[in-house]
């Protein structure tokens, strides 16, 4: 019986702390999935002058992967990566979904980052 009480407990601590783990290991994927996006428009800043042709906005993770050459986010199961890009700037946006809802991570061309308090990491990550 102490034993269950015991195992109780120590659960009833351990799995906050599991959760917000999670929590912050997927938005860290995000951002680095927003990082190797960004290094992929820089790339192609670099052979093209341009980060695009025009002023692209995208509203999913499909439009946004079609912008670039072999970029293909991890966390696509729970972010919505999007893009809205001119041809010398970009603001690059994952938003969570399902157990990350409320979770934004940005970066822009500048390297100027942002996080929203829901996921768990450095705003400036």
């Amino acid at each position: 019986m102490i034993t269950v009480v015991i195992v109780a407990l120590i659960a009833s601590i351990a799995l906050p702390s599991y959760q917000q783990y999670i929590v912050s290991s997927r938005a860290r994927t995000a951002a680095a999935d927003l990082m190797a996006l960004a290094t992929a428009f820089e790339n192609r800043f670099q052979r093209q002058l341009s980060y695009a042709a025009g002023g692209t906005t995208t509203a999913s993770t499909a439009a946004t992967a079609n912008l670039v050459v072999g970029w293909q986010p991890s966390a696509g199961d729970f972010f919505t990566y999007t893009a809205n890009v001119t041809a010398s700037t970009y603001d690059l946006s994952a938003s969570g979904s399902g157990d990350m809802s409320g979770c934004t991570i940005t970066l822009d061309e500048e390297n100027a980052r942002s996080a929203s308090d829901a996921c768990g990491i450095s705003s400036s990550w």
